[in-house]
This record gives structure tokens, C-alpha cells and sequence, in this order.
């Protein structure tokens, strides 16, 4: 299964627009749903991107301080792990 990007959607709204121009109305809510889908997409590729951007220079936890069989580790006490 190929991933879908930002381009190929607005290939693809563009291709349902055109089918709008020629055939009429009845393909709207496709494009709708395929604009959704870009903005969808675009908006979590921008928050990811802001996310790592800000984490940058901090320490991310380990397998050290995950559980071990019975044990609470330090992700859940909640302690800082920077």
C-alpha cells in the first residue's frame, strides 16, 4: 500500500475538480473529504515538526526507565526524566 502525501492529495483535488467543471456538482463532497484529509494532513505533519523541534536538546526516556515485571518505573511515578 503506497503512502499517501500532501502532493498526491492535491493531485487528486485537483483531478475531482476538474470532474466538477465537466460533470457538475455531484463530486463535492469528494473534494471536501479530500481537502479534510490534506488539512488533516498538513496540520499533524506541522504539529509533529513543532513538537520535535521543541523537545530538541532534551532527553527523551530510555528502555531504562520503562517497566520491568512488577516493578513501577520512573516514567509512571512521574518523575522528570530530562
Amino acid at each position: 500500500m503506497s503512502r499517501i502525501d500532501a502532493d498526491r492529495l492535491e493531485r487528486a483535488i485537483t483531478k475531482v475538480a476538474r470532474l466538477i467543471d465537466r460533470a457538475g456538482d455531484d463530486f463535492w463532497p469528494i473534494l471536501e473529504r479530500l481537502e479534510a484529509e490534506r488539512d488533516d494532513l498538513v496540520s499533524r505533519q506541522a504539529r509533529l515538526a513543532r513538537y520535535l523541534s521543541e523537545g530538541r536538546g532534551t532527553r527523551k526516556p530510555d528502555a531504562r526507565h520503562w517497566t520491568h515485571i512488577g516493578k513501577q518505573s520512573d516514567w509512571q511515578e512521574g518523575r522528570d526524566w530530562r
